[in-house]
Parts: structure tokens; C-alpha cells; sequence
């Protein structure tokens, strides 16, 4: 799920009946705080920050960061105001290291404290499979959807799968391809993943809260 802002201008409307002023159409603007940093920026990055803390990720790429607020770069003045000076430096919410930012202990108590609109932490291995799911299709939003959701059906057996089955299954030509590279790396990325000699396999991560398919050791 991305966040995009625009910043509409308002356009004159000529009346073609004669003796009709011109008139300005009314476009509402979304509020901003000061010196143009998007209201709810912080409240973004706050709360991807905590869903991916969820999903095992407490140290996250800025630039996934960057995606979900609709900035473009991290000296972007809004971006600047509401995470860099005000998240990091004044509040000390979030943490910068390394191109990463990570959820301070800080950040924590306020987000629990303040209710903000996060994922809480699945109570059962169907919730936390599907906050797994979710934020995996997140982080591979460049692929399409349904040959992610192929991929998953495929996957959530718990067994060993091959890597031409998955390709066949998505119909991608070689384990190169941009999509299927875009969606493994997703898995890859919230340690999903086990290789064996014989194929892949979801992960133990997956099963968190229960156990693992019966015949998950067998090559499908």
C-alpha cells in the first residue's frame, strides 16, 4: 500500500453564457503543517515502522521509507522536518544507522500510548501467516499481484518446492526474471525462506504459532 500526495492548483473555469464572470473552481487542498511537511507523515513512517518490526524487520531500508510517504528523497523538506528533525532528532522516536531506520524503545511507548492505526501482533498462525503475506506483497508491489498470490498458494504447503515448479506456476522464463526475483526477494527479506539441496521451503518463521504442515519434508 503506497501513500501518494498531490498538491492541486486551483484552474479559472470560463462560463461560455454572456456577461458570466469567470470563476475559479474550488479545489480542496490536503492540510499541511508547517513549512509544507505533510501532517501525516510522521504517523506513516511510525506505523510501517512498527508493522515490519511485527513481521521480524526492526532495521528497515529508508528507501522502502521514502515509498510509503510519496517523498522522493531524504532532503525533501518535508521529509526533513517530520522524520529527520522531528522523529530522530527532537522526539527520538526513530533511529538512523546505515541507511536504515529502526523504532527506538522510545517510539515504541509513544505508539502504544497513542493508538495509532498499526497492525498489532497476530494472535494466531492464520493472523500472523497473513501479516507475513500482507507485508511481503508490500514489499513486492513491483510484481504483480497474482503471480505473488501463485507463488504463496504454492508455498504455504510447508513442503520443499522446486524453483521450475514456481517459475511454471507464474509463468516467469527464468529465475532472473524482474518479477520473480522482485517477489523471492521479498520472502528473502523477512527470512521466509529455507533452501535445500532439493528445492525451497517456507521457513519455521511461517508456522510460528503452530506446526508445520504434516509431509513438509517430501519434494512436491
Amino acid at each position: 500500500m503506497l501513500y501518494s500526495h498531490f498538491s492541486l492548483s486551483n484552474h479559472a473555469t470560463s462560463l461560455s453564457s454572456p456577461g458570466n464572470a469567470s470563476k475559479k473552481a474550488k479545489v480542496a487542498k490536503k492540510p499541511t503543517s508547517r513549512r509544507g511537511a505533510k501532517d501525516d507523515t510522521a504517523e506513516i513512517v511510525l506505523s510501517y515502522l512498527y508493522t515490519m518490526r511485527q513481521a521480524g524487520i526492526l532495521a528497515v531500508e529508508e528507501n522502502d521509507v521514502l515509498a510509503k510517504t510519496g517523498y522522493a528523497r531524504t532532503d525533501s523538506t518535508g521529509y526533513k522536518i517530520k522524520v529527520t528533525k522531528e522523529l530522530i532528532k527532537e522526539q527520538g522516536h526513530v533511529q538512523r544507522s546505515s541507511g536504515k531506520l529502526e523504532l527506538t524503545t522510545t517510539g515504541l511507548k509513544y505508539i502504544k500510548a497513542n493508538g495509532l492505526k498499526v497492525q498489532v501482533k497476530a494472535a494466531t498462525m492464520e493472523d500472523h501467516q497473513l501479516m507475513l503475506k500482507e507485508t511481503a506483497l508490500d514489499l513486492s508491489s513491483k510484481a504483480p499481484k497474482q503471480k505473488f498470490d501463485a507463488i504463496w498458494c504454492i508455498m504455504i504447503d510447508g513442503k520443499l518446492h522446486t524453483e521450475e515448479e514456481l517459475l511454471s506456476a507464474t509463468q516467469y522464463a527464468r529465475k532472473d526474471s524482474t518479477g520473480y526475483k522482485v517477489i523471492m526477494g521479498a520472502f528473502r527479506k523477512l527470512d521466509m525462506l529455507d533452501k535445500e539441496k532439493n528445492g525451497i521451503k517456507f521457513s519455521d518463521k511461517v508456522y510460528k504459532y503452530g506446526l508445520r504442515p504434516a509431509g513438509s519434508l517430501t519434494v512436491a
